[in-house]
């Protein structure tokens, strides 16, 4: 009995050390992790245009509909978006809450 306890250990022992061997060195090259997309479906509270905006020229395009003689501060709009990931899931939405600056004309934001 105790023989063949021995041998069973030696052989697992054996078949970790061939594994563990076998799974070292391995060498592989990680995919790119694309942005996912994000798109806004739909708002209210700023004139709809027929344009489509990528990711970076969205901010500024919107703040090119806002007419700040008019507009002095937009606020309670209501902002629906979906955003989708080829390569992953989008787990959760971020976003901040900015004022356009007519003079620099850009949006500006807290720092937090």
């Amino acid at each position: 009995m105790l023989k063949n306890r021995s041998l069973l250990i030696l052989i697992i022992l054996l078949l970790v050390a061939v594994l563990t061997v076998l799974s070292c060195g391995r060498k592989g090259t990680l995919n790119l992790n694309l942005p996912p997309y994000v798109e806004i479906s739909d708002y209210s509270g700023i004139a709809k245009t027929d344009t489509t905006w990528s990711d970076s020229t969205m901010f500024e395009e919107i703040g090119n509909l806002i007419n700040p003689d008019i507009y002095d501060s937009l606020f309670y709009q209501e902002i629906f978006w979906r955003a989708w990931d080829v390569d992953g899931v989008v787990r959760s939405y971020a976003y901040r809450i900015g004022t356009w600056d007519s003079l620099s004309e850009a949006w500006q934001y807290d720092q937090t």
